[in-house]
């Protein structure tokens, strides 16, 4: 059964965003947290005027843990970060976000019914507690929402690993693209629930 999802597309066309919707979606109107995992968000001096990156948990009424700043513009060429494109990355906080979230993924005090990780991309997929952590997620029984950075997916030249997960037979790869945004969320909103009626069937 392929109860792993991948949602991919254009830069700025809006996965995170999704993502999160998604999420937001299915965690309404429940008295328990039926979602876990991991989220990369933009950070924004001014409106569209990106400056970096933040990682850590879906920020809501239920949740209010603390993100970790990744990587910024200000940051690039600072020794022992690692640059890419416009910005210094310290891989170093990407691992022990990881590692707490493994952590935090063994100790929950709720079973959670879909796990999600945003996003597969070129500041994460070189840290194998990265890589780790995704891995755990789509080999879990569990439902699992995750997005991918298009450059990945549609390059030639791919990441062993990305090639590795487009390999696994219990992957789908969804596109998001600006016109089918809205049918999209419905549709994988539709899909996740017809997942968990087939695993409970099972």
């Amino acid at each position: 059964m392929r109860k792993n999802i991948i949602i991919t597309g254009l830069p700025h066309c809006g996965k995170s965003t999704l993502l999160k919707k998604i999420i937001s979606d299915i965690e309404k109107g429940k008295s328990k947290q039926s979602s876990f995992g991991l989220v990369t968000t933009e950070i924004l001096e001014k409106p569209h005027r990106r400056i970096g990156f933040k990682m850590g948990f879906i920020e809501n009424e239920r949740n209010s843990r603390a993100t970790e700043i990744i990587t910024l513009k200000e940051w690039k060429n600072k020794p022992g970060l690692k640059n890419i494109g416009s910005y210094g990355v310290n891989l170093n906080i990407i691992a022990e976000i990881c590692q707490a979230v493994h952590l935090n993924y063994e100790h929950l005090d709720f079973i959670p019914k879909i796990l999600y990780l945003d996003e597969i991309g070129p500041m994460q997929v070189d840290v194998p507690e990265f890589q780790n952590l995704t891995e755990e997620f789509l080999d879990s029984e569990k439902v699992t929402l995750m997005t991918m950075a298009s450059c990945y997916y549609h390059n030639s030249e791919q990441h062993p690993f990305v090639t590795k997960l487009k390999k696994r037979e219990d992957v789908r790869i969804i596109e998001l693209y600006d016109h089918n945004r809205e049918e999209t969320e419905e549709g994988i909103l539709e899909l996740i629930d017809r997942i968990q009626k087939e695993k409970i069937k099972k």
